[in-house]
Order: C-alpha cells, then structure tokens, then sequence
C-alpha cells in the first residue's frame, strides 16, 4: 500500500537546487479609514500570516473606530524565507517562488464579522526591488490601500509594506542598503 507524500515534503524536494533568502517581512499598519459611521465604537485589529499556514499569525493591539477611522501606527514582523532560482553571477534571479502572506482586519467584540482579508507575495515584491536595482533604483517599501469588504465596505486598510533581506544565500541581491518609497497602490480586497 502507497503512502501519500505529505505536501511539506514535496515542498522541499520542489525546492532543490533553488536559492534561499532569509527575510524580515515588515506590515507597518497606519490606519483603516473611510469606514462607515455605523462601525464608530468597534474595537479593530489587523493579522497578518503566511497564507499556507494558520501557525505564525501576529496581530496588532486593537483600536477603536472614531469618527471612520481607526489608527494603528504599530508596526508587525514576520521572519519567513523566499526562495529563487536562475539569473547567474551577477544578475538577479530569475524565478522567485510565490510567498503570500494574507492581511485581514479583525473586528475584536464582533468576530463573526468579515471585513475582507487581502493577500500579500512578498517574493513579487523582493523580484521587484531586484529589478529596480538593476536600473538603478533602490525601492524597499510599498505604501498601499486595500479596499475592506462587508460591513466595513467603502474603508481601506493602510499599509507600508517593507522587507530586509537576513541572508541572502550568496545569491548578492544587494550589495548597499538603501530605502526608496514608492507611490500608494489600490488593492481590492480578496474574498478567501
């Protein structure tokens, strides 16, 4: 009888022969706003996790909503690895795997509420400062909005995203530290 090969497993053998970074993902979570007067008085708090596993969450200490909106200024991490393959001396990876952490706004005293959970590929972003540093630019944070769903419909979630790069594997992604903010991106929200 065959013996089913348990997904973390064929996560690794997938793996072989890739490049693997170590990262510090950063959420520096500034406000939920727009929200509508109805939710004035609701406690809020913002999660973010790795999206193939409950294990890891970190949460934000609540704040309550006033006057549409809730401010945070508190900033989570989440230590986490991305692993890439191709590109060669010198030149960035060519293929990152995909990392995807989900953001969701909680509503502490109502928990049955869905106010929407949006996702987040670290690795899209790591490719993407790669690049830009092939051309010159150095761009390591990410302001962005995503639009919030259910009774919290019409509010946005604003966040800068960011990351450090711990250990790079030897694959000299970066050889100076430098920090460029680019402009606010919409998101809409993503129904899991």
């Amino acid at each position: 009888m065959a013996r089913a090969v348990p997904s973390a497993t064929m996560r690794a053998l997938s793996r072989i022969g890739m490049t693997r970074l170590g990262c510090l993902f950063s959420v520096e979570v500034a406000a939920a706003q727009g929200l509508p007067s109805s939710m004035d008085g609701l406690r809020l708090a913002v999660a973010v996790r790795k999206k193939e596993s409950r294990e890891g969450a970190v949460q934000i200490m609540p704040s309550r909503v006033q006057q549409g909106a809730a401010d945070f200024e508190e900033t989570l991490f989440v230590r986490c690895h991305v692993y890439c393959s191709g590109g060669g001396a010198g030149k960035p990876p060519t293929k990152f795997e995909p990392r995807p952490f989900l953001l969701s706004v909680v509503a502490v005293d109502a928990p049955e509420l869905d106010l929407g959970q949006s996702t987040v590929d670290l690795s899209a972003l790591v490719k993407e400062s790669t690049e830009k540093r092939q051309q010159g630019e150095r761009v390591r944070q990410w302001q962005m909005a995503f639009l919030l769903a259910g009774k919290a419909k019409g509010g946005e979630l604003v966040v800068t995203l960011a990351f450090q790069i711990m250990e790079d594997g030897g694959a000299g992604l970066y050889s100076q530290l430098a920090t460029k903010t680019a402009a606010l991106v919409r998101c809409p929200v993503t129904r899991i």
